[in-house]
């Protein structure tokens, strides 16, 4: 672990804050008093984690703190305006110039099309795209992470892309309204999930998988709870934009259910964690969706909600 650590920094592979986390992890992991001291810490320090008051990032801080009580690396996102942004930009260019059949092939065979960077780009992409493109492109990210050089990164970040990869193949296949499909990628997610990734975000997405693949198989109870198992990892994190995100899809679920007071109540604490500026349109939409409960919750009686 030191050898690689040590590798790492001297090629740049990784910035500080990723390489000052990996250390903490590995001696939190390996030495008791080290983990004692650490954990002891982090229960009397209120507010952001230990990492993120010593590197100043809240959220990385979060991320990294999870890493800790995981004994385990820290899950490595390139910071943007890095040169690794732009070679994946560039790689991503360079593959989506080829014709669709030629693109797999492109990526077990060329090294810069096998880059941390390259996968975050397509598996963002899917998410966004129509469901026959994003079911290609979800495929992509899945063979990038496959291929992710185990020089260059560690075990259980290659894991971990190799996970939110294929949950986010599950949605794609889901919204092109293939369940059988959709759930054997989700179980693909879903195992490699059980092997050991602790990284929360990764946890997060497969159960936003989870909750789209319910809610499209007509059972509307489950998504809300895998939903609601999501947004509470959000919440440990630290992330309130992406709880809030979250929480605005419950409260949607609700509202289809006829439920007006549950669908309200988390349509507005969605609202107040959202960061609009991020998403003005999901924050608008939201707004609207809540003021038309208005009326319903008027005429709904209080023990209603819960016939």
């Amino acid at each position: 672990m030191n050898r690689e650590l040590l590798e790492l920094a001297l090629r740049s592979r990784v910035p500080a804050w990723a390489l000052a986390a990996r250390f903490l992890s590995h001696l939190s992991a390996v030495c008791p008093d080290c983990a004692a001291a650490m954990a002891a810490l982090e229960q009397d320090s209120p507010g952001p984690s230990l990492l993120g008051r010593l590197f100043g990032a809240r959220a990385l801080g979060a991320q990294a703190h999870a890493a800790v009580r995981a004994g385990a690396a820290l899950a490595y996102r390139p910071p943007p305006g890095t040169a690794e942004e732009a070679a994946a930009a560039h790689a991503l260019l360079e593959l989506v110039t080829l014709p669709p059949g030629k693109r797999p092939a492109a990526i077990r065979r060329e090294a810069r099309l096998q880059s941390l960077g390259l996968w975050q780009l397509l598996a963002r992409r899917s998410l966004a795209m129509p469901p026959a493109q994003a079911e290609e492109t979800a495929r992509l990210a899945l063979l990038v992470a496959l291929r992710l050089p185990a020089q260059a990164y560690p075990e259980l970040l290659r894991r971990a892309c190799c996970v939110e990869a294929a949950a986010a193949l599950a949605r794609a296949r889901t919204r092109a309204g293939a369940p059988a499909r959709a759930h054997t990628a989700l179980r693909l997610a879903e195992r490699w999930l059980a092997e050991g990734v602790a990284e929360p975000y990764t946890q997060a997405e497969v159960r936003l998988a989870q909750a789209a693949l319910a809610d499209a198989e007509g059972d509307p109870a489950r998504a809300i709870r895998h939903l609601d198992e999501a947004a509470g990892i959000f919440s440990e994190v630290e992330d309130r934009h992406r709880e809030g995100a979250t929480r605005i899809q419950q409260g949607t679920l609700w509202q289809a259910r006829g439920r007006p007071r549950e669908a309200a109540a988390a349509l507005a604490r969605g609202l107040a964690l959202l960061a609009r500026d991020q998403d003005p349109e999901l924050a608008d939409a939201a707004a609207t969706a809540l003021w038309s409960l208005l009326p319903a919750m008027a005429d709904c009686p209080r023990g209603a909600a819960d016939a």
